[in-house]
């Protein structure tokens, strides 16, 4: 069995997990997934980013793939956004793709604060002329 970066020893996926009860403040810079079950207020880049009913993620945010049963805030960028959360006011995601998930099948409701939402592929830059 061969070891790479996306690996452990043991074979399986990397993973850094901000367990419930933990409040990070500062910058993440990870190489693999971010799960977040505690708190996180500040910046993060990862490939990948899920956010747990428990959890919460305040901040500048970048990544590949962005899940959330939780609580986002602040300016997201992602390439896919899957969101069954909640979305903190004055919160601005940018996507080329969002999905909304209902959290529960008993209130069909999908809530946002005051947030703005781009989706779909940047628009292109104007050619000087």
């Amino acid at each position: 069995m061969t070891m790479d970066s996306k690996t452990t020893e043991m074979g399986t996926p990397r993973l850094t997990v901000i367990e419930e009860g933990t409040a990070l403040r500062g910058s993440i810079d990870s190489t693999c997934a971010v799960l977040v079950r505690g708190k996180v207020s500040g910046e993060l880049t990862c490939p990948a980013l899920s956010v747990a009913p428990s959890g919460g993620v305040e901040g500048r945010v970048k990544v590949g793939t962005l899940e959330s049963q939780g609580s986002v805030a602040g300016d997201l960028e992602a390439d896919i956004v899957r969101l069954a959360g909640r979305v903190a006011d004055d919160t601005v995601i940018r996507a080329r793709t969002l999905e909304i998930r209902l959290a529960s099948d008993e209130a069909m409701v999908v809530r946002f604060g005051e947030a703005k939402l781009e989706v779909g592929a940047p628009p292109e830059k104007p050619v000087k002329r």
